[in-house]
Parts: structure tokens; sequence; C-alpha cells
């Protein structure tokens, strides 16, 4: 759609075939849309120019996501994306897809890729859409969540709103707990390392239904690659725990098209140490927790192959995400295979029994 902005009513431009008429909402910026016009000669005339134009008071500015008018302008879109969590906008960049489009000559029904484009967090005009239903689709949108319900085009000009589940920062915590089940406050903490990758790969919403063409030709595939990243772990360094736990830094949501992993290890004097391996399908509130017990606490109840006691027994916890009811404590004893226990805090330490194995 061609759209003139302007502060007074309705204007003849002499040396643009169009006329223009108010087209706005209450309280929303001045905006006015054509009305009639010869779409053909408007886009002769600046061919080679802009491929596509968004025409203010007294001046041509040129769009991005251009696509080339080809066809009759048939509906506009205005688009604004806000965090489903805080409400707060949100800038990114996205498919938009027509559902249930019709066969013809060349293709059979299905979904159609209508546009790619970025909007601003304060939202973006979509032009030369034609009516039909609709969906966005991002692979940049958390991993795991659910993309925005798919909504109608139809009329001139179309303003709506969508709800996104947008990628934030947010806090890491591990919460350490002794074997009475109260909180531990000092430690001392080292990152182990981290890796990351991303796709770069224009990536298709898995819901969408394929148009194909009727003579079996393939369309050109898309370009691919990934970027892979990693990290060497960092000096051991001694933490307080905060009202919730240990904080350990920022923790990114992962988006659809990437995914990280990183390990920590949160050490106590006299205690067993806690380790916490992050994934990409962590929770998306990132916090964990876990055990640290005293030094002979599993005493006693580790049993030899043999029916003895064991004399020495190490022990060491991974965090869970909180809520958990028990956490995985892994019993090693010298010359015996590892054995994992579900231990609740709290309680004494269950009985358990050693394979042979190193």
């Amino acid at each position: 759609m061609v759209v003139l902005a302007e502060r007074d009513a309705a204007t003849r431009h002499e040396d643009l075939p169009c006329t223009v008429v108010p087209g706005c909402d209450a309280g929303s910026p001045s905006r006015w849309a054509t009305d009639s016009w010869d779409t053909g000669a408007l886009f002769a005339a600046l061919r080679g120019v802009w491929p596509r134009i968004l025409i203010t008071a007294a001046f041509l500015v040129a769009c991005d996501d251009v696509r080339a008018p080809d066809r009759p302008v048939e509906a506009a879109l205005f688009l604004a994306l806000l965090d489903e969590e805080t409400g707060d906008p949100v800038e990114l960049e996205l498919q938009l897809w027509r559902l249930g489009v019709a066969a013809d000559d060349v293709w059979t029904r299905g979904d159609r890729l209508e546009a790619r484009c970025r909007i601003p967090a304060g939202g973006r005009w979509i032009d030369d859409l034609p009516p039909g239903r609709y969906r966005i689709y991002s692979p940049s949108l958390r991993r795991g969540s659910e993309d925005p319900p798919a909504f109608d085009v139809a009329g001139v000009e179309v303003r709506l709103r969508l709800f996104v589940p947008a990628c934030r920062t947010r806090r890491l915590i591990v919460r350490v707990l002794d074997e009475a089940g109260r909180p531990l406050d000092r430690a001392t903490c080292e990152w182990r390392g981290s890796s990351s990758w991303s796709r770069c790969e224009a990536e298709l919403p898995p819901w969408h239904v394929p148009r194909r063409r009727h003579d079996g030709r393939c369309e050109p595939r898309q370009p691919s690659g990934s970027v892979r990243a990693c990290g060497l772990g960092g000096k051991p360094f001694d933490i307080v725990a905060g009202p919730w736990g240990f904080d350990l830094g920022p923790c990114p949501d992962v988006a659809r098209n990437s995914g990280d992993m990183s390990s920590y290890e949160l050490r106590f004097e006299g205690r067993s140490s806690v380790s916490l391996h992050l994934t990409s399908d962590r929770p998306r509130d990132p916090v964990f927790e876990g055990v640290a017990l005293p030094a002979g606490f599993a005493n006693g109840s580790v049993l030899l192959p043999d029916g003895g006691l064991a004399a020495v027994v190490h022990l060491e916890c991974d965090a869970v995400p909180a809520g958990a009811e028990t956490v995985p404590v892994e019993v090693h004893v010298r010359g015996f295979a590892p054995v994992v226990v579900a231990y609740q805090p709290g309680l004494p330490f269950p009985l358990c029994r050693l394979r042979k194995g190193a």
C-alpha cells in the first residue's frame, strides 16, 4: 500500500498519480491511504529508484522488506509485538505466512510465505497483503514455546498487537541445602566451561503446510550454516548466597534456532560438592536446588557387593530444577562403579549397594 503521512486533510499531489484521503483511527498518528490510483503508472514512474515507497509530506523514503508490486495492492497490516510476560514492546525478525492458499496451475494447496521482515519495537506496516488467514513464525522466539494464534487480514487496513514468547535474560540461581534441609550461604564457585551454537538457515515453522509444484520440480535450497563457540572455564571465586540462593549470573533464554551447554561446580568446606549442568532444555525460570552433605554422612549406608560396609565414601550432588522432592547424589568408592541415589534433604541417607567395576 502507498501511504501518505500528512498533517492536513485530503491532499492532491500533482506529480504522482494518486489521491489521498484520511484513513486513521482516533488517537493514532496522522496517516492517509490512497482510495484510488493508477497503481501501474505510479510504480512504473518510480521503478528503478525505490522498489516500494513510503510517501511523506514532501519526499520519498525507501523501505526495507521489499516486494515487487506485481499484483494489485489489497490490504495493509500494522503489526506490533509485545512480550507475553511483561507486556513490553518487542523487536523481532519474523516470517508472515498466509494459511490455506488455494491451488493454482503451478502450486498445490498449502501455506505461502508472504513476507520476511523486522518488526521494530513500535510496530510497522506490512503492505501489499492479500486477504486471508495469517500466522507469524520466528526462529528467534523462546525455545519450546508456542507461536501466537492465527489471525485474519481483511479490509484496507488492519491493526494488530500480538503477545509473543520473546527471549529474555534471567538470573541463574542455585539454592543448596544441608542434610537438615537448611540453606547454605557460602561456597566457592567454578565455571567449568560452556559451548553454544546457532543455525543460520531460513528455518520454516513446524506447523506450515508446504505448497508443492505440480511438475515435481524442487525449489532452490536456502543458504544454511551454523555458528559455534566455546568457553574454557574460569578461576574459582568465593560466592555468598542471596535471599534466593547463589546467583551465578545472567542466563539468557535459548532461542529455537540455537542451543548451549555450560557447567558449574559449587564447593563447600567439609561437604560434598554440587554440580550444575545447564542445557538448552532448562526450565524457563533457571532456579535449581542441590544438597551438600557433610563428610561421612553416608557411612553405614553404602554396602559392598559382599554385604560389608564401605569405609571411605565420597559424595557428589547434581543440582535439579527447583521444586523436585529429591536430588540425585552420586556415591563414589574406589574400586567400584558409582551409584546414583535419590536423596531427600532432611532424611537419613538411604541404603545402597555398590557394583563391581572402576
